[in-house]
């Protein structure tokens, strides 16, 4: 198994509510202030972890029903419980990396 190229982060945004999930290579932070330049909506970055891009299109199979747009997933009852395994193993692995994310409504 090879080292992960990169980080998958999930980035919520609450209008409407939604949390996008991504694939970077450079820190996840730069690549929340990048998204957030073209976005009229306030983006939160909830965490990330290491991995690499078929890391993010199984996380994008796995919510594809509640695909809005592109990387960008409805929050709902049903994508929820989808959504608590990655954000588990980033509140891990957030504590290695000293990031401490704002508190969403999800």
């Amino acid at each position: 198994m090879s080292e992960p190229s990169g980080y998958i982060y999930l980035i919520a945004c609450n209008s409407p509510l939604s949390v996008k999930i991504g694939y970077t290579r450079k820190d996840p932070r730069i690549r929340l202030q990048q998204l957030q330049t073209g976005c009229p909506s306030r983006l939160v970055l909830l965490g990330w972890f290491p991995g690499d891009r078929a890391d993010e299109l199984a996380y994008h199979a796995e919510l594809a029903e509640h695909r809005l747009t592109g990387e960008w997933f409805a929050v709902n009852e049903r994508s929820s419980p989808k959504l608590v395994n990655p954000l588990t193993i980033m509140r891990i692995n957030n504590r290695v990396y000293g990031y401490e994310p704002e508190p969403v409504c999800i």
